[in-house]
């Protein structure tokens, strides 16, 4: 009879399958084939939708818990009947356990990761049906909706992030990631992403929910320190710089070679003069550090050079240390080169005259 009422949920033969379940009450949801998997899990696979009603008074949640309701990939019955499109049975699963959107599968992702990534224009309405849903967290990884949502990035990214807490915004996962920070490396990331998170994080009532620009990961880094390390350096044009100037990120700016970044932060008013604290930069370099001694490229040493007097010029790069001084001329040299022949008059305004 087991056998007979798998093939039942397999095939979606609902009828039959009332009639026989009515006449005989069997351990049936230990019952399993190849697959592993009980009959549970085979009719929300396939959308029996009516066949899952019965089981639902039929059956405790206790019991489909007890009877291991997963598939070879740990996935519940309602990862599959989303994965599979079954959108109908979704709230009756939702109702039936809602423990199952706790439950990461084997490729640690919840029910709700694949309703983001397949269905982002119903998320919205199940956010407002289901209230408990936007404050899931995933036990193994620690990200949250707003996570996924960064993550995955789907086209109505600014309408869903509205209907989320704006708390959700400086919450961090396990690696102490923000949403934002897992925003900065996704292929498709722009400038509304970010828009739609601040505005979002302006209507929050409490400091620590604003502060998710300065929140810093288990590396120390904060959204701006993966911006440049992704190079993204338009992303610091949207941040207050003025509010990161303990996190040295003119050093960072220097040494990734990004120029554009480098002009954005001295205008801001990072000083080119200051030294390197231990473990500012992903460099090992001595604490007396100054960005110059850094920079990778002639358009960073340039930056760099423009807001500093002559003295102070002949002072970086003549007094400072062998290795910097070394580093700083390999650096400058090309911009006399051939190639750089346009750049020698703007290098020349720049250079110090000699001293007596």
């Amino acid at each position: 009879m087991n056998a007979f009422l798998y093939m039942c949920c397999k095939t979606n033969a609902s009828r039959a399958f009332h009639q026989a379940m009515a006449s005989v009450r069997t351990d049936f949801l230990k019952y399993t084939q190849h697959d592993e998997c009980n009959g549970f899990v085979v009719a929300a696979t396939v959308g029996a939708k009516a066949i899952l009603e019965d089981l639902t008074v039929l059956f405790t949640t206790h019991q489909v818990q007890d009877a291991r309701s997963v598939n070879l990939w740990k996935q519940t019955p309602l990862h599959v009947a989303i994965l599979g499109g079954h959108l109908p049975c979704i709230p009756l699963l939702a109702t039936f356990d809602p423990r199952w959107f706790h439950v990461p599968d084997a490729y640690r992702a919840l029910p709700t990761d694949y309703m983001m990534h397949l269905y982002p224009s119903h998320v919205g309405a199940w956010l407002r049906d289901m209230p408990s849903l936007p404050f899931i967290v995933n036990a193994i990884t620690g990200n949250s909706l707003v996570h996924s949502l960064c993550t995955i990035l789907p086209d109505n990214f600014s309408t869903l992030l509205r209907l989320l807490p704006t708390k959700l915004l400086s919450a961090v996962n396990h690696h102490g990631h923000t949403p934002a920070m897992m925003l900065v490396p996704r292929p498709g990331v722009r400038r509304e992403h970010f828009h739609a998170m601040m505005q979002h994080g302006s209507s929050a009532t409490t400091p620590a929910t604003r502060t998710w620009w300065t929140q810093v990961d288990d590396q120390g880094h904060t959204v701006l320190h993966l911006a440049l390390i992704h190079k993204l350096a338009w992303v610091l044009k949207l941040a207050d710089l003025t509010a990161f100037r303990s996190f040295q990120l003119l050093h960072m700016a220097a040494e990734l070679g990004l120029a554009s970044a480098v002009m954005l932060l001295v205008q801001a008013g990072f000083s080119p003069l200051e030294s390197l604290r231990s473990g500012a930069t992903p460099s090992e370099t001595s604490n007396s550090t100054i960005p110059i001694m850094l920079a990778s490229t002639p358009s960073c040493v340039l930056e760099l050079l423009r807001p500093i007097e002559p003295a102070a010029w002949t002072e970086c790069v003549s007094g400072a240390p062998r290795h910097g001084n070394t580093r700083a001329a390999v650096r400058l040299c090309p911009i006399g080169g051939p190639r750089q022949s346009s750049c020698v008059p703007q290098f020349q305004l720049l250079v110090p005259p000699a001293l007596p």
